[in-house]
């Protein structure tokens, strides 16, 4: 191995190390300089349900918009935070031939509306996708009437491109739904 083969060898480390270093830095200020909104759209479905619901399926879509929150500094030990809305638009339950027999299919429709924390990262490496926590969130859902929500909004990490998810649980006086779907094709390092 000639000497310019070692010196191009670390010089090549060096700028992997480097352009990672940099790639965790913008991933931990990625939401940190988010000052607008962003709305994307999931397809999503019906995973489970309990009560009235528990054999539901039905698909729809989500709109889910992420605010930055300035109303108050973020809690000890939270990312920042976010007020999310997340509006469902079903399908009408177009896809009867491939519903399986004696599962009732649901329209599912409606807007809630909360809270979103970035959950502290398990690494404090900037390669993981952002996850946020939804939490106090409420509105009116149809069929279910008035719900409270919860749920996980995970968005892209150190990939080059990336679908972020969401999962929300919507409980009402009746049963409850859980639901989930993916968003669009997106880059690194970006919100659900």
């Amino acid at each position: 191995m000639t000497r310019a083969t070692v010196v191009f060898r670390r010089l090549s480390a060096t700028t992997a190390v480097v352009a990672c270093l940099g790639a965790a830095g913008l991933a931990a200020s990625a939401t940190a300089r988010t000052t607008s909104a962003v709305t994307r759209t999931f397809a999503a479905h019906i995973l489970s349900g309990t009560g009235r619901y528990a054999k539901a399926t039905g698909a729809m879509l989500i709109e889910l918009t992420l605010t930055p929150s300035e109303a108050s500094p973020p809690r000890t030990g939270v990312g920042p935070e976010f007020l999310v809305t997340a509006s469902l638009f079903g399908d009408g339950c177009t896809h009867r031939s491939r519903r399986p027999a004696g599962r009732p299919c649901l329209t599912v429709s409606g807007t809630v509306g909360g809270l979103a924390s970035r959950e502290p990262p398990a690494r404090p490496i900037g390669d993981v996708p952002g996850v946020f926590l939804v939490s106090g969130a409420s509105g009116k859902i149809s069929p279910l009437g008035m719900v409270s929500a919860q749920g996980t909004l995970r968005g892209t990490g150190f990939v080059p491109e990336g679908r972020p998810n969401a999962w929300l649980a919507l409980t009402g006086p009746s049963g409850s739904i859980s639901i989930g779907g993916d968003g669009p094709l997106v880059g690194g390092f970006e919100l659900p």
